[in-house]
């Protein structure tokens, strides 16, 4: 008769079932379903909130940044650059705080060196044991999953958290919007980080006029 460690299934049922690192969802932001529209002039602006899911979600709201799609439509004859002069505000008048992307990343991204901590369930032994017909023990086995679970979990959380930071942090740089020319008659798409724990009305502003 084999009697099987408590513990052993305990810890297994814990890691299946949270502790997993999450894939990175692209966003492309010229395909998402923008709401309204704002106007300055003869620039049009659209935005989107809540592009992200699963852990990129978390850190999101624990951070207070809010990662934001922006669709600008330039109908005027002249190029404007985004953040000189052309800005973003919020619908009330008050500014943006922006991140940069490179702290946009930092802020956001999966800590993928923490899987690494699963190597602690490598000294983990699966016991089983066999008794007699009296029910005194003749044998017992001890079989060291450890050695395969930790260094199995680890590695496989940590690359993918690994690849899917890579994603986010290679759509960042794509769609980076500080000081990119929006040319006159284009439409450009971006992603912006914005240091706020509100979802907030964002307009487009030009700085300066054309005379």
């Amino acid at each position: 008769m084999k009697s099987i460690n408590i513990k052993i299934l305990a810890i297994l049922s814990i890691l299946v079932l949270g502790s997993c690192a999450s894939r990175y969802s692209e966003i492309e932001p010229e395909s998402l379903p923008y709401g309204s529209m704002n106007k300055d002039k003869d620039i049009a602006m659209q935005f989107q909130y809540r592009l992200l899911s699963k852990k990129y979600a978390s850190k999101e709201k624990n951070k207070g940044l809010k990662l934001v799609a922006l669709k600008i439509l330039n109908n005027s004859d002249k190029s404007y650059f985004f953040g000189e002069d052309l800005r973003l505000t919020y619908n009330d008048g008050s500014p943006v705080v922006f991140a940069t992307t490179n702290q946009t990343y930092d802020m956001l991204k999966q800590k993928s060196g923490f899987y690494f901590l699963y190597l602690l369930l490598s000294p983990t032994k699966f016991t089983t044991s066999r008794s007699d017909q009296y029910g005194n023990m003749q044998t017992t086995n001890n079989i060291p999953i450890g050695l395969l679970i930790g260094p199995g979990i680890s590695l496989l959380n940590f690359f993918k958290a690994k690849n899917a930071n890579n994603s986010f942090k290679a759509e960042l740089d794509k769609y980076e919007l500080f000081n990119k020319e929006i040319p006159a008659g284009k439409t450009v798409y971006g992603l912006v980080g914005i240091k706020s724990t509100q979802f907030k009305e964002l307009k487009a502003e030009i700085e300066f006029s054309d005379n």
